[in-house]
């Protein structure tokens, strides 16, 4: 998958201007950045949800905007970028709508609809919700329901958009732990938008940081989370060290120094 010199806006003013990325089948690219700084954008301009201004998004060798909205959904899977229903509709029912683009009609669920639903039910924890209304869940259980539909669809490609946001630290880790294993199963490509930090530099392989619409750092978390370059991005002072089991980079913020304090802008732990 790649996006070459994308540009996107609303209402006349750019959020996008200029952005490059390319992910590789396998691939989990997080995309990070302050709040306004064009990672949703990004996001939903990969999925065709949004017309580009110019540039381009190729899924799979051909442009994105060539594909049908179901040919297209048979390659990408979206969590938090297309929003769920909001009415009654049971969580299985809902889940079950990840298998439209393999079908042809309504009355088509067959024998690999169902395992594809009960398989997705079961990975995200969701089975003993299947019965439950979507407008009765809470947000976290309402965040799995969404990622089990996408998981439902079987895609090549999964685009999420803070998977993490509503979860708890165990249903956080249970559900990157789960993404992490079907990559390694399915060579599942995962490109989500994260604004935690630490747990996109443990669970990717490549990060991309954003500020105003466009691309400052790019590449493996070692590279991108510098003190500096975070400072320059968040205007918040940081210590940066080593995770202690792996080799990636933890961050953590100093407080009582926020932006403009006086004392040295950043600090770097070795």
């Amino acid at each position: 998958m790649a996006v070459t010199g994308l540009r996107v806006g609303y209402g006349g003013r750019l959020v996008l201007d200029g952005v490059d990325l390319r992910v590789g089948p396998g691939q989990w690219v997080s995309i990070l950045g302050p709040n306004g700084s064009g990672k949703t954008t990004l996001l939903r301009a990969v999925g065709a949800y949004l017309k580009p201004v110019s540039g381009t998004v190729t899924v799979d060798g051909r442009p994105a905007a060539s594909f049908g909205r179901r040919e297209l959904a048979r390659l990408l899977a979206a969590v938090g970028v297309d929003l769920p229903p909001d009415f009654p509709l049971a969580v299985g029912e809902y889940v079950m709508l990840g298998r439209i683009p393999h079908s042809s009609g309504w009355g088509w669920e067959d024998a690999r609809d169902r395992q594809a639903v009960a398989r997705a039910l079961e990975q995200t924890g969701t089975a003993g919700l299947a019965d439950r209304p979507m407008d009765r869940l809470s947000a976290g259980e309402r965040q799995r329901a969404q990622l089990a539909r996408a998981l439902a669809q079987e895609p090549a490609v999964l685009l999420l958009d803070e998977p993490t946001v509503h979860l708890d630290i165990s249903r956080q880790v249970e559900l990157l732990d789960l993404l992490q294993r079907l990559r390694s199963e399915t060579g599942l490509t995962v490109l989500a938008v994260l604004h935690d930090i630490n747990l996109a530099a443990l669970y990717s392989d490549l990060l991309v940081l954003m500020r105003d619409g466009r691309p400052v750092a790019s590449g493996p978390p070692a590279r991108v989370l510098t003190a500096e370059t975070l400072e320059a991005v968040y205007g918040c002072p940081v210590v940066v060290q080593r995770h202690p089991l792996r080799p990636v980079p933890q961050v953590f913020v100093i407080p009582g120094r926020a932006a403009g304090a006086a004392g040295p802008a950043a600090e770097t732990a070795r």
